[in-house]
Parts: C-alpha cells; structure tokens; sequence
C-alpha cells in the first residue's frame, strides 16, 4: 500500500523521506522505495512517523458496490 501524497510530502518535510522516495506499506514494515534506483530501506516507527501517518490508516472506508 502506498501512502497519499500529502503523508509523502509530510515525511519529506521532517527530513525522514527524501525526495526521490516513497513510503510504502509492506506487510507489517515501512518502506521507503527510492524511485530513480528503485533502492529499499525499512523506515523505523517511532512516534514521529506514527502521528504523520495516522491519518491515513483512520481514512479506511467500507467501499458500496
């Protein structure tokens, strides 16, 4: 799962993505995937992270089909 852009932008404004990096959800793991080189790193949580991304995991809707 990746994350919304404006979560991408928050991360890269604290300094924990650069700005050729995307965060994604893999598994249980933070990703940040370098999109040039397509290089991996895990992203630790800390609280920092937990209160940037938080408002993502409270965005999950029930989709009506």
């Amino acid at each position: 799962m990746k994350y919304p852009d404006n979560i991408q932008q928050a991360l890269r404004n604290a300094g924990r993505l650069s700005e050729q990096e995307i965060l994604a959800k893999e598994g249980d793991l933070l990703v940040a995937i370098n999109v040039i080189d397509n290089t991996r790193r895990v992203v630790h949580r800390d609280h920092q992270i937990n209160e940037i991304v938080k408002p993502a995991i409270n965005e999950r809707r029930v989709l009506k089909g």
